[in-house]
């Protein structure tokens, strides 16, 4: 997945932000440096819900925080999809248009 040990701590590092705040923002920038690609696909997601999965949830004690935990990938930016949010899905409560 992540070769370079100091983008894979940069990785856990916003993944921890995930845990601990049920949301973290990554930069395409980012996914493109930490994960050695070219573009952004939905294989590099799928891969990241894994790796939150075995690493975030896995771990955890909690057998219904396992089944809780999905992980939703919103683009900040439909057109240039230059940001990511990454969301704990039941930890959104409400969402309103101002």
């Amino acid at each position: 997945m992540i070769s370079n040990k100091r983008h894979q701590a940069s990785f856990i590092s916003r993944l921890e932000e995930l845990d601990s705040r049920g949301f973290a923002h990554i930069e395409r920038w980012e996914l493109l440096l930490w994960f050695s690609k070219q573009k952004i696909t939905s294989a590099l997601f799928r891969d990241i819900q894994k790796f939150w999965f075995e690493k975030f949830i896995l771990t955890t004690d909690s057998r219904s925080k396992k089944s809780q935990n999905l992980l939703q990938v919103i683009k900040a930016d439909e057109k240039s999809a230059q940001h990511f949010m990454l969301v704990i899905v039941d930890r959104l409560t409400h969402i309103s248009v101002y």
